[in-house]
């Protein structure tokens, strides 16, 4: 529809063409078009590593990827701990910018 046809409108006849509309979504929407994948299928076939831990921070899953990269507990223990100290470098990094900029 143009728009010069929507100026046109009342309130009361754009409610109802957007209401319409919905219906028409709703209609058009079935759940039985969408594929529902095992979470395990879906993760291995990821490219990137993917590791799943609980609230308690206890290793729930890990894919085929990360059993790739990481194929001993040494070898992940040394990612994650070349990753602390990567963040911890960026954090002194930044707050030593930030300390110079509150000097200024």
């Amino acid at each position: 529809m143009a728009t010069t046809n929507l100026e046109k409108l009342s309130k009361e006849e754009l409610i109802q063409i957007i209401k319409n509309s919905d219906r028409e979504q709703e209609q058009d929407f079935n759940i039985s078009d969408f594929n529902v994948y095992n979470f395990s299928d879906l993760m291995d076939s990821a490219s990137d590593i993917v590791c799943v831990v609980d609230k308690n921070y206890k290793i729930q899953y890990l894919n085929e990827v990360w059993r790739q990269t990481f194929p001993s507990k040494f070898f992940a223990a040394s990612f994650f701990l070349a990753l602390f100290l990567s963040a911890l470098i960026e954090l002194w990094f930044y707050s030593s910018i930030s300390k110079e900029k509150q000097g200024s």
